[in-house]
């Protein structure tokens, strides 16, 4: 059984190099456990996750000037950099146009889960398992009592996870989990172990010692996963392929924050990068008498705002 946690999910939004990893994925989707709580997860958080990968991206293509009064410059190239500048700033301004156009009809399609990572997870999502009553009460006396996983600020979620997942793992004897989640996982140079608390739930409801491998990397789970059982897998990365997609993976900033709702700030700069792409497009759409093609700003950081107040009115 394989269990991966939302943000690596999450990740396959905020890089460049993960169709491989889709197409694996699809291949062993029948030992991946999914449960309708993680799904739902992915769901209403990967399109703010896409929205701030895409404007990162953009905020990158800038040309920047010369700051002539620290550069040693004869004439000749302070007169000659200029204008190679203003050549290069043309040209990036191309680009980033286009690119911002791009920008916004991938989000529509993230948005309608029309985009190549939602219809990859629409086919391995198929199987998710919905919660039986008993298994959201154990998964509130988790959260109550303070017990991995799950943080005390987060919505009823990993606890849920891990409880359907206590469920189903009986009868098994090997489990892969990946995630970079504390919760789950310590790391130590190169190796990873459960949280003991986690590995004696398992031991608990095992005939025999349990086995389980963490990995904070799907392309290495996946692999080592393959390597181990012996499954039949034909479209598992390469090893250079894997190589660049760790690298890229390993250079994603941590999820901490990023879409927990209390964030207003992180909110408002993706509106601000919705907003200046949506005026681009919206000249263009207008010449083809179309109108509100985009549909409504998927989070605004007014809603973020009043959600915060909801939550000091109920605190107090």
């Amino acid at each position: 059984m394989v269990l991966i946690d939302t943000n690596r999910y999450l990740d396959l939004y905020r890089v460049t190099k993960g169709r491989k990893l889709l197409d694996a994925l699809t291949e062993l989707r029948e030992y991946i456990f999914v449960t309708v709580q993680l799904v739902e997860e992915v769901q209403r958080n990967k399109l703010q996750v896409a929205a701030a990968f895409l404007s990162s991206q953009l905020q990158q293509l800038r040309a920047s000037e010369i700051p002539d009064h620290l550069f040693d410059l004869s004439k000749e190239s302070a007169a000659r950099l200029p204008q190679k500048l203003r050549e290069i700033s043309s040209k990036v301004a191309e680009a980033n146009a286009e690119l911002e156009e791009v920008a916004v009809r991938t989000l529509q399609q993230i948005s309608w889960s029309e985009d190549e990572v939602s219809k990859a997870f629409t086919i391995l999502f198929k199987k998710m398992i919905k919660h039986t009553p008993e298994e959201l009460q154990r998964a509130r006396e988790r959260k109550e009592r303070g017990n991995p996983p799950g943080k005390k600020t987060d919505p009823l979620g990993d606890q849920l996870i891990w409880e359907q997942l206590i469920s189903h793992f009986k009868g098994q004897s090997r489990l892969w989990i990946i995630s970079k989640d504390r919760d789950y996982c310590t790391s130590y140079g190169e190796n990873m172990w459960l949280n003991p608390f986690l590995y004696q739930d398992l031991a608990g409801i095992s005939e025999s010692a349990p086995e389980v491998y963490c990995f904070d990397s799907i392309g290495d789970g996946l692999a080592h996963f393959v390597n181990t059982t012996g499954v039949r897998a034909e479209k598992l990365p390469t090893a250079e392929e894997s190589k660049e997609i760790k690298k890229e993976f390993d250079s994603l900033p941590p999820f901490e924050g990023v879409y927990s709702g209390t964030n207003a700030t992180y909110y408002a700069a993706i509106e601000n990068a919705w907003r200046q792409q949506q005026h681009r497009v919206a000249i263009f759409y207008s010449t083809l008498g179309t109108q509100d093609v985009l549909g409504p700003l998927p989070l605004r950081a007014e809603k973020v705002s009043e959600e915060k107040a909801d939550e000091q009115k109920e605190s107090k």
